[in-house]
């Protein structure tokens, strides 16, 4: 998977002012839940989640704090893809190191608004909140 993507911060604006996807948008760090030991936080990332074919890309837009000068906006920072489960994903992250995590990794997606990813293997987990755009 590469790390570039094709979306910069204005074309995403653009992109979510005429979308229609609930779950297209800006994502904010929530919390955590993680075993430093197995895994850290690579930062308090903000997020764009955006939908390319049959699956969904994050896009990095700020807020790393591990590796801050290699991350720049419009990055991809993983993939999520539809299961069968209703608001639940198979989950691709790349962590603050540019490493692929994408071993028993999901994500899913709370009340519309909370987005949690898992590392099971990892005991740990992240999670981010809806930005509500006016």
């Amino acid at each position: 998977m590469s790390n570039i993507s094709r979306w910069t911060l204005k074309e995403l604006d653009e992109h979510f002012a005429n979308s229609n996807n609930p779950l297209e948008g800006y994502w904010r760090y929530l919390d955590r839940d993680m075993e430093d030991q197995w895994l850290r936080l690579g930062g308090r990332y903000t997020l764009a989640l955006v939908k390319e074919q049959d699956a969904y890309d994050l896009i990095y837009i700020e807020g790393a704090q591990v590796n801050k000068r290699n991350w720049k906006i419009g990055m991809l920072k993983g993939k999520l893809k539809p299961t069968l489960f209703v608001d639940n994903f198979e989950a691709e992250w790349i962590d603050a190191t540019m490493e692929m995590i994408d071993k028993d990794v999901q994500a899913n997606l709370e009340n519309g608004v909370i987005l949690t990813f898992k590392f099971p293997v990892f005991k740990s987990q992240v999670r981010f909140q809806k930005v509500i755009q006016n």
